[in-house]
Parts: structure tokens; sequence; C-alpha cells
């Protein structure tokens, strides 16, 4: 899309809101449809027995596969499957390793130790004696990753109620799953945003758990170069604008921007958090709190409502998104980097995260006299361009000389 989104004619309208329905009417809509069209393409050769849209990243794919399903794949039957990081893999967890006490530790910035293992579901009876043992790890203390060693061994220590955990969470996932009919054996299909393909990989662990086998084919707007090892004979991934480091430069392109690709995606619904059993053994949903703002969640239906009103008409949009959407990704207007500025990106998982803005600054004024206060939003910024879109001449200047590494780059 070459003109700015934030143009518009409708002048009776919220300015937000027509902002954001226009987003998803222009920027959405050509991606949606696009990976929609392209997603059938490879179903076509991979005719799987079932297609699984997760939640949350997958509701508007899972309603535009619905409205645009062509014939011939019809027949397949889809789901849509509540899933989350925090849910997925504790539910397929076996064995307390490296890669687990790398996921315990990820985005945790901001968090004590205590509300790292909170976050987990560990009990504070559990964790607490243990980590009293270890007098670098008091409960209140600040998350650092000079911790890593001690927090790493202490999940060892806990495995066995870490395990007790995952297996009752296992099981009520898994009565949930045979819930939605997803207890066969065969090919599988699994829809998602992407990136790293971990959701795939640990569904595909749970229900190999109970002795199906099984293949799964994930299909993601993009997959980052480093999941690419994770690919089996039995779990492949595809990326529609971006499969490990193809198209070439790629990569580094949307990881600058990949939070407005997300936001795209995302939907107004709450966070899967567990699933577990009543007394009667039927499953129920646990979600975590809300924790997104009004402005956010209203942007998100406006978006949503913008995408599926254009995406009707597929013929209207040309066959490749990504130039529209790296225009505004990496060199967005003021006004739009104004409207998108506002929004949050929740950080870590389970019910314990941190929201972390996508590009707040403060007046000009603040920021040339509270410079160190600048130079910190800029790096907190998780859309540093459109951060740096909304900055004057001078603050500009001024931080090229705070931070010339990190604003390499910006005219």
């Amino acid at each position: 899309m070459a003109q700015p989104v934030a143009n518009s004619n409708n002048s009776g309208m919220d300015p937000a809101r027509d902002f954001f329905f226009r987003l998803g009417s222009e920027v959405a809509a050509p991606l949606m449809t696009g990976l929609v069209r392209w997603m059938a393409a490879k179903l076509r050769e991979a005719r799987p027995d079932i297609i699984l849209f997760l939640s949350r990243d997958g509701d508007i794919l899972h309603k535009l596969w619905e409205k645009h399903c062509p014939d011939e794949l019809a027949d397949i039957p889809t789901r849509y499957l509540l899933a989350s990081r925090r849910a997925l893999r504790l539910a397929s967890l076996r064995k307390v390793d490296e890669s687990f006490c790398k996921f315990m530790t990820s985005q945790a910035t901001g968090l004590s130790i205590r509300q790292m293992f909170q976050r987990i579901g560990l009990e504070e009876a559990a964790f607490l004696p243990v980590l009293s043992r270890n007098t670098r790890l008091a409960a209140d203390l600040p998350w650092s990753r000079d911790l890593e060693r001690e927090v790493h061994d202490t999940l060892k220590v806990l495995e066995p109620d870490l395990l007790r955990l995952a297996e009752r969470e296992r099981e009520a996932y898994c009565r949930y799953l045979d819930s939605e009919g997803i207890n066969m054996t065969g090919r599988l299909a699994v829809v998602d945003v992407g990136w790293h393909a971990s959701l795939q990989l640990a569904l595909a662990e749970i229900l190999r758990s109970r002795g199906q086998k099984l293949q799964t084919d994930g299909y993601y707007c993009g997959i980052f170069p480093d999941a690419i090892a994770g690919q089996t004979d039995d779990d492949q991934f595809h990326g529609y604008l971006l499969e490990g480091n193809q198209p070439a430069g790629r990569f580094s392109e949307v990881h600058r921007f990949v939070e407005i690709i997300e936001f795209l995606f995302s939907s107004a619904e709450k966070s899967l958090l567990y699933f577990k059993e009543g007394e009667d053994g039927i499953p129920s949903a646990v979600f975590c709190p809300d924790s997104a703002s009004n402005y956010q969640l209203d942007a998100i239906r406006a978006m949503q409502e913008g995408c599926l009103t254009y995406a009707d008409d597929p013929s209207r949009y040309p066959d490749d998104p990504y130039p529209a959407l790296k225009r505004l990704g990496l060199d967005p207007t003021i006004e739009e980097a104004s409207f998108l500025a506002p929004l949050e990106a929740a950080r870590g998982f389970g019910d314990i995260r941190h929201l972390q803005g996508f590009a707040r600054t403060g007046s000009q004024l603040g920021n040339l006299v509270r410079w160190k206060r600048f130079y910190s939003d800029f790096k907190d910024a998780l859309w540093r361009p459109g951060f740096w879109a909304r900055l004057s001449p001078m603050e500009r200047k001024l931080l090229k000389l705070l931070s010339p590494d990190g604003t390499k780059g910006f005219k």
C-alpha cells in the first residue's frame, strides 16, 4: 500500500477507530487473504486429516478460511483450538531440561524470582523452601541474567513437583482434545502467526504421548531461522512471508517490526492459562486476567472489522502484500506511528506478565531535558521505527548522539 493508512475521508468517525478500520482493510486484509490463498495451495498437496487454528492469533485466519475455503478443500474438518505457550509447554513437559529452563527464564525482565516460579503454576509451599537454600535467590529479588544458573539448578530440584503439575494439566488438556474430536492418527495442519513453531511441537508431543502416530505441518505468516533446525520428517514448518533466511534479507527487516505483524493477527479474546478437570471429569479452560487497555481492545475490534469487511473481494489486493507491510513497519508516517505507539505487547507467559509499549515517548521538551529517560524509552520501545517517526529533528539529532548503533539506518 503506497498511501499512508491514516488519511481518511470518514470525518464523522472516531479518528482512532477510523485508522484501525483502515489498517484492517488496507494492510491486514491483503496480508490475510494472501496467506489464506497460499495456505490453500499448500493444503491441496498435503491433504491433512484436520486443520487446527490456534487461538488467539489464528482467530482471524479461521474466520477467513471458513468464508473463503476452496470447494475442493471443504471436506477437511477444521477446529479453533484453545492454546498458549504456558498451557502447551507445561502440558508437554516430560523432563526439566535446558530448553525448559530457557523457557522459564524467557522474557522475565521486571519480574521477581517469586513471580518467575508463580507464573508456571507452582505453589509457594513447594518452591520457597528450595529458594531459601540459596542466598542469591531471595524470593523478592528482581530477576537478572546473572542468576540464570541458580534458577536452572532450582528447577532441577523442583522437577518432581513440575512433572506432577504437568501430568495433571496434560490429562485435562487431552480430555479437551477428545471433546474436540482431535484423537486421530494421521496428518494434522496447525495454523498460527509464527515464529518458532513451539506450539506445534508441544501439541505434537502431547498427542504422541497418548500413542497417536501422526505428522504435523505448520502454516505460518513466518518462521524465524533458529526454528528451522527443529524440523523433522514428522514435523514440518512452512512460512508465507518468511521461511528461515528466505527470501534473503527479509528476516532482518521483519525482526524490526514483528510486533506490528503480531498485532494484525491479534484477538480481543483472553489468553488460555491451562485446562483443569472438574469433579464430573469435564475439562474447563482457565484464562489469564484481562491486561489489554480499552484503547487496544477497541483497536483490535475495529481492525478485524475492517479486515473481514474488505476481505470478501480478494481480487482487489496485490499478489504480494509485503511491500505495503514493510513500508508501514519501517517507514511509518507520524500519524501512523502516533496511533500505533500506545499499543502494548504482553511479555512473558502465564498470568504474571509485563506490558511493554510499542513506541512510547515523552514530550519534545521532556525528551531534551531528561535525556537519560529519553534514551531508556528508545531502548525499551518494541517498534523503534515508530518511535523515530514521532520525533522532531532536534530529538533525532540528540538520539543519534546517545545511541549511534541503535539509530543506524534511521534518516
